[in-house]
């Protein structure tokens, strides 16, 4: 599971297969654990990056969740440090 952490339950949230979430995290450029975390603007910051997007959209498994990933990224949060946050 990839979701927003410390933010309602209406905030997006991916349910990934293992495979899947390993190639997504190594395509963000963060370390393929099996937990971990990472402060949304980090996450902004990654989306934004032209390598990492390429990367992302040129994958058709790992492009599909990138819409999620977006919306993930724009959540308003309270407290603002929120994070993406995985397990």
């Amino acid at each position: 599971m990839i979701e927003v952490a410390w933010t309602h339950d209406s905030a997006p949230a991916l349910n990934v297969a293992n495979g899947n979430a390993y190639a997504l995290l190594e395509s963000l450029g963060l370390d393929a654990e099996s937990f971990g975390e990472i402060p949304l603007a980090e996450l902004r910051r990654r989306l934004t990056d032209p390598v990492i997007h390429d990367r992302l959209t040129a994958d058709p498994h790992l492009s599909r969740y990138l819409p999620s990933l977006v919306a993930m990224a724009r959540t308003k949060t309270n407290p603002p440090d929120a994070s993406l946050a995985w397990a």
